[in-house]
């Protein structure tokens, strides 16, 4: 689709499109997630998706760079780009620390 190179943004912009489709095939159900999405009025997977991944785009990938950047561990970089609350990992970190 993009010569097999694509910039994440492109990819995103892609993986948007697609879900814009129309899909017979999905339930017509009120999920769980859509019911969240009501009560919280936040976008639910498919909103997220069809609008190209704000979040991802903006915060969890910028974040996932900059940890990167900052020499975190691969995993701690994983971590921060879900979360961006550095005291949260660490948290975590050490919990899991103390169980092993």
């Amino acid at each position: 689709m993009h010569g097999g190179v694509g910039s994440a943004q492109q990819v995103a912009n892609t993986a948007g499109e697609l879900a814009k489709l129309p899909d017979d095939a999905a339930p017509k159900v009120f999920s769980k997630g859509l019911c969240a999405t009501h009560r919280y009025r936040v976008p639910g997977a498919r909103e997220e998706a069809q609008q190209a991944f704000p979040h991802v785009m903006q915060r969890a990938l910028p974040q996932l760079r900059l940890s990167r950047l900052n020499g975190s561990s691969e995993a701690q970089a994983r971590l921060d780009a879900l979360d961006g609350d550095h005291d949260l990992a660490d948290r975590y970190l050490r919990a899991v620390a103390r169980r092993a």
